[in-house]
């Protein structure tokens, strides 16, 4: 009876792995094998695959601010992509358009293929490759409308097309050329930003009409309000040095790190911003 059970367990163990192997191939012989084994797709790093200068990396149909933009998978700086979805590549400005043979245009549709190879107009390119004429240009304006205390709001951010992607709002006092406050969101994919990316010059962006912020931050300026406040000379120059460190410097309301992307940091560089 022993010898009866053991041969029949044995026959069952001997079994088992057939009829997995049996249920598996029917899967795979199915409509639900994509459920199983994901097609292949892509895979771009903020770090290492975008070349400069960078075009912006927008989801087709997207919404119009920060999450318009394709952003890293959490956690890391590696950006997902399916087989054959698409992305908009966008490089805004004047006289500025994607670097791809036979395309001349500042935005751009790319299908990826698999890896880090995406297709524009039937041809495959690596992502690397894909670069624009210029860096893509920000853009700072008045929304027409009044923020706190009756002073105006500015939004930031890029203007493609007929679509302006907004990255911030600032509250702006006009008459005294001063910031009242800023306002933006930080997107859960921070941990992947681009990192190193060269930081640009201060713009003024078109709302200092009566004052150059360049030379209100320089030392000698700094040293000449500080004696003017004080009534005197030698404090002036007590607080302020005219060749140390020490002396008083421009600094971000929303920080340039507070964003993935290096064409957006650029973006925090506005006087109003300061």
């Amino acid at each position: 009876m022993l010898i009866d059970i053991g041969l029949k367990l044995s026959v069952m163990y001997t079994m088992l792995p057939i009829v997995i192997l049996s249920l598996f191939m029917g899967l795979v012989g199915t409509g639900d094998a994509a459920a199983i084994i994901p097609k292949a797709g892509c895979s771009v790093s903020v770090n290492t695959d975008l070349a400069a200068p960078q075009p912006l990396l927008l989801i087709p149909g997207g919404s119009l601010d920060v999450y318009g933009f394709k952003l890293p998978t959490v956690p890391g700086d590696v950006i997902n992509f399916l087989a054959g979805e698409t992305l908009t590549l966008a490089c805004p400005g004047t006289n500025n358009f994607l670097n791809v043979a036979g395309t001349g245009n500042s935005v751009v549709t790319a299908t990826c293929v698999s890896e880090k190879n995406f297709r524009i107009n039937g041809v495959n390119y690596a992502f690397s490759t894909l670069t624009c004429r210029s860096i893509p240009s920000h853009t700072a304006r008045a929304t027409g409308k009044i923020c706190y205390n009756k002073n105006i709001e500015l939004e930031v951010g890029f203007l493609v097309g007929n679509n302006f992607y907004n990255l911030h709002e600032i509250c702006f006092d006009s008459a005294d050329a001063n910031p009242i406050y800023t306002k933006f969101e930080l997107v859960a994919n921070i941990g992947g930003l681009q990192t190193g990316f060269p930081r640009p010059s201060w713009v003024e962006g078109g709302f200092y009409p009566n004052l150059t912020p360049n030379t209100q931050y320089g030392r000698n300026q700094q040293i000449a309000t500080l004696s003017t406040i004080l009534g005197s000379t030698d404090l002036g120059a007590q607080y302020v040095s005219s060749t140390s460190d020490y002396y008083l410097s421009r600094g971000h309301l929303i920080a340039k790190a507070d964003y993935v992307y290096g064409s957006q940091q650029r973006a925090t560089f506005y006087y109003m911003n300061s």
